[in-house]
C-alpha cells in the first residue's frame, strides 16, 4: 500500500515538473526525451523501492 502511494506521488511529482516543458513550443524530440527521461526516473525510483 505504502509502495502505491509512493509511486502515485512520484507520478505526480513527474507530471507537475513536465507540465510546464510540455506547454513549451511542441517540438516531438523533446517530448519524447522528457518522456524517456521520466520512464528512467521511475525505474530507478522502482529499483531503490525494492532494496530498501
Amino acid at each position: 500500500m505504502l509502495r502505491t502511494l509512493q509511486l502515485l506521488l512520484l507520478l505526480l511529482v513527474s507530471v507537475i515538473l513536465i507540465w510546464p516543458l510540455e506547454n513549451m513550443p511542441h517540438n516531438p524530440v523533446h517530448i519524447y526525451t522528457t518522456l524517456s527521461f521520466l520512464l528512467l526516473a521511475m525505474q530507478w525510483m522502482v529499483i531503490l523501492m525494492a532494496i530498501s
